[in-house]
């Protein structure tokens, strides 16, 4: 599944206002990690369609951004219900361990 790119506008704009589970990815081009990170969440977003919506936001060269989310290392996963952020996880994340959060706060 497709995974969009999202500016920080529209982070604001769409996904804040988004009534679903939101998980936004922040990633850094070129970085491995942040490579198998995509690959593990595209997977999620194909099986989790109905439940979770998926957003990644490129922040390398945004400081804004960081400061904003307080994001230290890369990639950072933020899941936010109703606008306002519920959990995160930062390095990468084990598709299981992704799940469960997922399901957690959608039960």
């Amino acid at each position: 599944a497709m995974i969009h790119d999202i500016d920080e506008n529209q982070l604001t704009n769409e996904v804040l206002k988004n009534e679903k589970l939101v998980l936004v990815e922040f990633y850094m081009k070129d970085s491995k990690p942040c490579e198998m990170q995509h690959a593990v969440l595209r997977n999620i977003k194909h099986d989790y369609q109905e439940t979770i919506d998926v957003f990644r936001i490129e922040i390398s060269d945004s400081q804004e951004i960081k400061i904003r989310f307080e994001l230290s290392a890369m990639p950072a996963l933020l899941f936010f219900k109703n606008g306002h952020e519920v959990e995160r996880k930062v390095g990468f994340t084990e598709r299981e361990d992704v799940i469960a959060i997922v399901q957690e706060l959608t039960s």
